[in-house]
């Protein structure tokens, strides 16, 4: 598992979780009535808030890499393929 670098990093991790919903047996049908097609828009914004949650907020690297460890467990990613 990697830690979060960049914009790049945040949207991988956005795009890796969201695609799991969206395979999602459970999850898929209560997010697409949410977001109604408008799937680009949340995924802009999870990103946006992510790059601020997990990177650009922390004030050390290790803090930075102790959120991004967690956040990633948390959601059961892996971004290592």
């Amino acid at each position: 598992m990697n830690d979060i670098l960049n914009l790049d990093d945040v949207k991988l991790v956005v795009d890796c979780f969201y695609g799991k919903v969206r395979q999602d047996e459970q999850l898929k049908d209560v997010f697409n009535n949410v977001i109604q097609g408008r799937w680009p828009e949340h995924l802009e914004k999870c990103t946006a808030f992510g790059k601020r949650f997990c990177w650009m907020n922390t004030p050390t690297t290790a803090v930075r890499f102790y959120l991004t460890q967690n956040f990633l467990l948390a959601l059961n990613i892996s971004t290592n393929g």
